[in-house]
């Protein structure tokens, strides 16, 4: 009971529902009881309830309740259509969805790894091949193209146009892509990413069959603050995360023979926003997006690019279709496989499609051809247009960049534990040997895959007028500590995402050795006086590494005297020069099961004969070996490796 507004409100127990009670007695509840033709309001909650009708003898009533909170106009979920607002994206893009991928973005953590999103400075996290000029971090058209085969985030941008707020768990969104279409889609031709709903309470969670979230797009990009929330012209913005696959997108090799193609996705992406309740209308629910770009170089002549898109008979009658070309320009040739004739009911079929630019066609250039579906069908559906026979129901948009292909020369290397090195340069091979340098802000993304298949994503810039680059990239905070420790072959691999006159490409994989990186341990951790730092487990046969800095003054010819014990009682002593800085490193291979110890033994620089030991586990021998890739450390640090300048066995 709510003693300010004189009502009882009570739980139902079915999900949203409450009952009303005005006024409440302080003796019973005879008050509790309607009769016909009353009518509760509660104006704070924009609440009416109207009792039409009671049945005594049924034990039924017949009730009308209207529900519109603050009195406000009813929400009116909002993403922008195909070609909205007019003159901003192409014909058959939306300027609300987009696409990002990292291997555009930048690491403003320190981690080393590109991250998704936020800012550090005036730098964002964020970086999209097409972008506001100036403003790399807001996208334009589709943003960027996806990577295959790896985590993109599919993003939309969604807005309330009433006056309603969209609380907790009420906004529901379907990410959706196919291959491209020039329109009439068919039921089952999209297929579902999944479905992120914009709440944090259990049935949202449940609900949800993607990895995404949405955020308050007044923080975004520098900020990445969730908000559950759709409130009337304040936009949210949502994503999923999206891994095309490349057996869904073969590649495009046959288009130029001399390069692939980078850009392997052709396709359409959607989204639908599941409809509320009163919604003034449901056709700004959803919107759907082109993913189809193209880059051609010079050869003798231009090469050929090549596509195709499905075409979809929506309606209930045979149709009469052709099709329309828009945006090619004068001296370009162009094939169709069908140019247009007659469409069964619920019919589908593809149409391929092939365009070659004129010789002598500047480099440099941007054109964007669109494939657009007109059918003639009776009037009887104003669906699609309100007048005449004629409709356009539907296209696709190419965009075709005339570029010289490049080539990238990359050499990858690693000296230092932990850290590899990467360096190269980008070749243009034009036609016309004219020299065209790269843009001020180009740069290359190196993508390293650890041992265990992880990728990660660092960046450098290019010099401008050679395409020369080089950097040395520390492991140390990308990957785990644990991997970074262990060293093996790492996988290296340089992408360039072209710019006005060069065309994207990757370089060839190089496997780089990384020598493993010992963790440093603080002196005090060595006992000197009664040893036994944490005994550590290696496999059968595995190396032991006793590697480390002595923690007090020693002579420049110092050795110290490493004594293991096997748990048999077999014993091996090792004489390790240490260097100037009071580093030392040896390697043991430990080929008996059980528990061992080792031993250190030195004189410092005064003479005195400083000690100290550790126990070492070494796990049975297995029936198959498995070869460890996993280096262990011993107490202490390590800067320096020295060798081992003799072995003696007692």
């Amino acid at each position: 009971y709510n003693p300010a507004e004189d009502l009882v409100w009570g739980d139902t127990g079915s999900g949203d529902a409450v009952s009303v009670m005005s006024p409440p007695s302080t003796v019973n509840l005879k008050y509790a009881a309607w009769s016909d033709g009353e009518i509760f309001e509660d104006l704070n909650y924009g609440l009416e309830i109207e009792v039409l009708s009671v049945d005594i003898v049924g034990h039924s009533a017949e009730v009308k309740v209207t529900y519109n909170p603050t009195g406000a106009s009813p929400a009116d979920i909002h993403i922008s259509d195909w070609g909205q607002p007019p003159g901003e994206p192409g014909p058959w893009e939306t300027i609300d969805i987009w696409v990002d991928s990292r291997l555009n973005n930048n690491d403003i953590d320190g981690d080393g790894d590109a991250d998704w999103d936020g800012m550090n400075g005036t730098t964002y996290a964020q970086q999209y091949k097409w972008h506001v000029p100036a403003d790399e971090e807001l996208p334009t058209g589709r943003g960027d193209m996806p990577w295959v085969d790896q985590v993109n985030r599919f993003y939309v941008k969604i807005s309330n146009n009433g006056e309603t707020t969209l609380g907790n768990g009420m906004v529901k969104i379907l990410f959706q892509w196919k291959k491209p279409t020039a329109g009439g889609e068919l039921a089952g031709d999209w297929t579902t990413i999944g479905r992120i709903v914009c709440g944090d309470d259990a049935a949202s969670i449940s609900q949800q069959t993607g990895n995404g979230e949405c955020l308050d797009f007044g923080d975004f990009p520098e900020e990445s603050n969730v908000n559950n929330e759709l409130k009337s012209n304040k936009p949210l913005v949502a994503y999923i995360e999206w891994t095309p696959e490349s057996s869904d997108f073969p590649d495009d090799s046959h288009v130029d023979t001399s390069t692939n193609q980078t850009h392997k996705i052709h396709s359409c992406i959607r989204v639908v926003v599941e409809p509320v309740g009163d919604e003034p209308t449901l056709n700004n629910n959803d919107a759907q997006e082109n993913l189809n770009y193209f880059e051609t170089s010079p050869g003798s002549p231009y090469h050929p690019l090549m596509g195709s898109f499905t075409l979809n008979n929506p309606f209930d009658q045979d149709v009469k279709v052709i099709l329309q070309t828009n945006g090619m320009p004068e001296g370009w040739t162009n094939n169709l496989s069908w140019y247009g004739g007659d469409l069964a009911a619920g019919q589908a079929m593809s149409v391929d499609w092939d365009l070659t630019p004129s010789v002598g066609y500047p480099l440099g250039m941007t054109e964007t051809i669109d494939f657009s579906m007109i059918v003639f069908k009776d009037d009887i559906d104003k669906e699609y247009s309100d007048h005449g026979h004629m409709y356009k129901i539907g296209g696709t948009t190419n965009q075709v960049n005339t570029v010289d292909r490049v080539f990238v020369d990359t050499v990858a290397t690693s000296q230092t534990p932990g850290v590899v090195t990467v360096y190269g340069d980008l070749d243009p091979y034009g036609s016309d040997g004219e020299i065209r340098y790269f843009n001020e802000n180009s740069r290359i993304s190196i993508i390293l895959t650890s041992p265990d298949g992880t990728k990660y994503v660092s960046s450098s810039s290019i010099n401008l007028h050679d395409g020369e680059f080089s950097t040395d990239i520390s492991l140390s905070g990308m990957a785990t500590d644990q991997v970074v420790a262990a060293g093996g072959l790492w996988d290296v691999q340089v992408y360039f995402g072209g710019d006005t006159y060069h065309r994207t490409a990757w370089g060839a994989i190089i496997s780089v050795p990384v020598q493993p990186v010992i963790k440093e341990l603080a002196p005090i951790d060595i006992n000197l006086d009664s040893g036994g730092g944490n005994g550590i487990s290696i496999g059968f046969g595995g190396d032991f590494i006793a590697a480390g800095t002595l923690p007090t003054l020693n002579s420049q010819d110092t050795s110290l005297e490493i004594l293991y014990t096997s748990p048999s009682g077999e014993k091996f002593t090792n004489d390790v020069v240490v260097d100037k800085e009071g580093n030392y490193l040896d390697t043991f291979k430990m080929n008996e099961s059980g528990d061992w110890r080792v031993d250190y033994s030195y004189k410092d620089g005064d003479g005195n004969l400083q000690s100290w030991n550790e126990s070492v586990t070494v796990e049975k021998e297995k029936d198959e070996l498995t070869p460890s890739i996993g280096l262990l450390a011993s107490v202490a640090t390590i800067m320096i490796a020295v060798a081992v300048v003799g072995r003696k066995r007692d």
